[in-house]
């Protein structure tokens, strides 16, 4: 297609789309509540007429008993309807800390039905301080399945202290099984502080395993106050790895509590210099945050970066959130 005729057809296109993002109009969402509870929910179009929403229904109500609370969807006729999900409405169970301990999906008679996903039900277990120990799914014979976009049926995780050291993906039978990422056990090694100084992969019967990230196992090295120095990772042979970053690793030394330098390594242990200009980042920390950076080259001199500027300020609102970044020139520290 010569090039007129391409963005002919592109700018056909837009106006198509723009023309039925007008046609559709401007969606608004009407909640009602009863005794301070949401008991139901309208997607409404701009005549105010009850019109699909984001996920596929106009309607849902809201019923509650027992902990579990129980949504249906509706089309804009009040009949049921499928959402995004592939079900026609969900229950889901809390225990008294208000975490979901349940989640089982229905179809339009109110039973339970498998969603798009291929399960119809999960089910959320926690430890004393909250974090998730087990999470399960299952079919519709409440029996543990495997759901296939996760490649597993459950996952399990141990705990030291509050220190996660493991997680376990298991298929149906309650085995170890290798997941859609490529694994079946992560492992979080921790010293006598329970801080995390390593993290490995492995397959099902052992053997080491390649994460998403394309590691197999990471050594992390802490200084005496626990603050994280480098962190380098290693191939499921063994071998140092760039992971295709273009650096090893990256090493931070603290001459102070408010400041860190930053340097990356390649994998012959030499300095690598960013695409932004320079070798090593410094940061100026106030109050745990960031006020100030600025740049240095493989000898330790100031240098600007690829922008020219010779640091950068930071200025933050009462919440912490930044609201100004400030470029100085090189020469103004």
């Amino acid at each position: 297609m010569k090039t007129g005729k391409r963005a002919a057809a592109l700018l056909a296109g837009l106006l198509c789309i723009l023309w039925m993002a007008g046609a559709r109009g401007e969606l608004t969402k009407n909640e009602e509540k009863k005794n301070g509870k949401l008991v139901r929910v309208t997607w409404m179009d701009e005549t105010g007429a009850p019109a699909e929403g984001p996920d596929g229904y106009a309607i849902v109500t809201y019923t509650r008993g027992g902990g579990t609370t129980t949504e249906t969807y509706f089309d804009a006729e009040g009949q049921p309807c499928e959402a995004n999900g592939g079900y026609y409405g969900q229950a889901v169970t809390t225990d008294g800390k208000g975490r979901v301990t349940e989640i089982v999906f229905l179809d339009s008679n109110g039973r339970i039905t498998m969603n798009n996903r291929q399960y119809a039900r999960v089910t959320i277990a926690y430890t004393s301080f909250g974090a998730v120990r087990r999470q399960s799914y299952y079919g519709i014979d409440k029996k543990r399945t495997m759901v296939p976009s996760l490649g597993y049926a459950a996952f399990e995780c141990e705990f030291r202290g509050k220190t996660m050291t493991k997680r376990t993906y298991l298929d149906a039978a309650g085995n170890p099984t290798d997941g859609a990422d490529g694994y079946a056990i992560m492992i979080q090694k921790v010293n006598k502080k329970n801080q995390i100084v390593g993290i490995e992969y492995q397959h099902a019967n052992g053997s080491p395993a390649t994460c998403p990230d394309g590691w197999s196992r990471s050594e992390i090295t802490l200084d005496k106050k626990g603050r994280e120095t480098s962190v380098k990772y290693y191939s499921a042979d063994g071998r140092l790895t760039d992971r295709n970053t273009g650096y090893a690793w990256e090493e931070t030394v603290y001459p102070s509590d408010e400041e860190e330098r930053i340097t990356r390594y390649d994998l012959d242990g030499k300095p690598v210099e960013r695409a932004e200009g320079y070798v090593t980042l410094v940061r100026i920390r106030k109050n745990g945050r960031i006020v100030k950076e600025y740049f240095l080259n493989a000898d330790g001199n100031r240098v600007p970066n690829a922008n020219g500027a010779g640091a950068l300020t930071y200025s933050y609102d009462q919440d912490g959130n930044i609201t100004e970044i400030t470029e100085e020139p090189l020469g103004n520290e």
